[in-house]
């Protein structure tokens, strides 16, 4: 199941913001919920139990900015306990478990976003637009994972050394940490010198080929988005927090649109699944 991987790299940049602002401006609980299932199931069905680190961000975001916003934040009517004269209240938890859940769904997209949107795949969408932007957020990407992984082999070689104490030892890894990203950076900046980087017009490498099952799959994706907005717009999603719970309005049109929206990627990987399999049987 890696359709939704096998998208054009400008229709995933596109339901990536559009999913993202769904989940940040969204100020109802069902929005942001089927925000937050949408990016878990597909974690779920395409990395399995490789996900359930990612997933477990979840619970430790609500609970960390609910509990932060619980004791700071002292609105609402519903007093749950007091302490002195500060009153603790069941709106501001809510509100707090609220803004945390935001903050997952962002998290848990971005995620998906890791495993699905490359560096070529970056670049052919924001090349010919930023091109210098485009090439210093790729390389910036890389770096990050190539400093993984040579702090991994820095401590695995280490490994074997007589024990230091742990700041020393820890100092020591970061200079030969740093002094291995300086090198490699004078290493790469001979290479783009010696190609010509600089020098010229650029051209930008684009591989994708942008269909007609592309425009179809981005007609959908502003579609769905554009509903939720206007559902929005007119009240169709209202919820209050302050002073006091009060579920106003669910649209059934803005509810279905926000959860086919945010279960695209889903959707799109079962019906290729699918297909698969009624092809399968008939051969």
């Amino acid at each position: 199941m890696v359709r939704f991987a096998k998208w054009h790299p400008l229709v995933q940049f596109c339901f990536l913001l559009c999913v993202l602002l769904l989940t940040c401006l969204s100020r109802h609980p069902v929005p942001v919920a089927l925000s937050l299932l949408g990016a878990a199931v597909y974690l779920l069905l395409t990395d399995g139990r490789r996900s359930l680190r990612s997933l477990l961000c979840v619970p430790v975001l609500v609970a960390l900015v609910g509990g932060f916003n619980f004791l700071f934040a002292h609105w609402g009517v519903t007093v749950l306990f007091s302490r002195g004269d500060t009153q603790f209240t069941l709106e501001s938890l809510i509100y707090g478990c609220f803004q945390g859940g935001i903050f997952a769904g962002v998290v848990l997209w971005l995620a998906v976003f890791g495993r699905v949107l490359g560096s070529d795949r970056l670049l052919a969408v924001t090349g010919r637009a930023a091109p210098r932007f485009s090439l210093l957020f790729s390389m910036t990407l890389g770096c990050i994972a190539r400093f993984r992984e040579n702090a991994q082999q820095i401590r695995l070689a280490r490994a074997g050394l007589a024990k230091e104490k742990p700041l020393h030892e820890a100092l020591d890894q970061f200079s030969t940490l740093v002094t291995l990203s300086l090198e490699g950076s004078m290493t790469t900046a001979d290479a783009m010198r010696a190609r010509g980087y600089g020098k010229g017009r650029r051209r930008v490498y684009d591989p994708f080929t942008f269909g007609v099952a592309d425009g179809v799959e981005l007609a959908v994706v502003l579609l769905l988005s554009i509903t939720v907005l206007a559902v929005a717009l007119t009240g169709g999603l209202t919820f209050y927090f302050d002073p006091q719970l009060e579920w106003v309005t669910l649209s059934p049109l803005g509810a279905a649109a926000a959860g086919l929206l945010c279960f695209c990627p889903t959707i799109s990987n079962v019906g290729e699944a699918l297909q698969w399999r009624r092809l399968k049987r008939k051969n």
